[in-house]
């Protein structure tokens, strides 16, 4: 299998070896066995779909396009898998248990934040305010319109020296 079909490779830097296979998440194959599972379970047809959102963009907001499955994490446990423009997150079912009726919680904030902020436009903004909010939601809707793009801005590849792309 060509090493395309494993990776984004606009996420790695130019030095890295293309040719070599990368695991989400994990260096070696066997600690990415719960997803190699998940996606031979995708192949036969048997992969339990919960969620899922292919994003929209209005003038005053922009969803991002998420799937979830239901799976088996960490030794058969019931769990599920997140996805997002190639972005993995396996979790535990006892972690997630509002996910069945459309919730997620999530555990932190951004950077160093200890708590997530989820901004939105009060009914009584001003235009200037308006003008603003519909320019961060024009980025927002840029940095998602494209999955390399959006894989690096959620990772901050570049922040880490991970990758020189961004």
């Amino acid at each position: 299998m060509n090493c395309h079909q494993w990776v984004l490779p606009g996420i790695l830097a130019d030095r890295v070896n293309k040719r070599r296979h990368w695991y989400f998440g994990a260096h070696y194959r066997s600690k990415a066995r719960e997803l190699f599972a998940f996606w031979q379970a995708a192949r036969a047809g048997t992969a339990s779909a919960v969620a899922c959102c292919y994003g929209n963009k209005a003038d005053d907001s922009v969803a991002a396009p998420v799937a979830v499955y239901a799976t088996k994490v960490r030794v058969d446990r019931p769990g599920y898998l997140l996805m997002q423009h190639g972005s993995y997150q396996l979790v535990e079912a006892s972690d997630q248990p509002s996910i069945p009726s459309g919730e997620v919680f999530v555990y932190r904030g951004v950077g160093n934040a200890n708590t997530f902020q989820w901004p939105q436009l009060g009914p009584l903004a001003g235009r200037r305010q308006q003008a603003i909010w519909r320019r961060y939601v024009a980025v927002q809707t840029h940095v998602l319109s494209d999955s390399v793009r959006s894989f690096n801005s959620i990772h901050d590849r570049a922040a880490r020296g991970v990758s020189d792309r961004i």
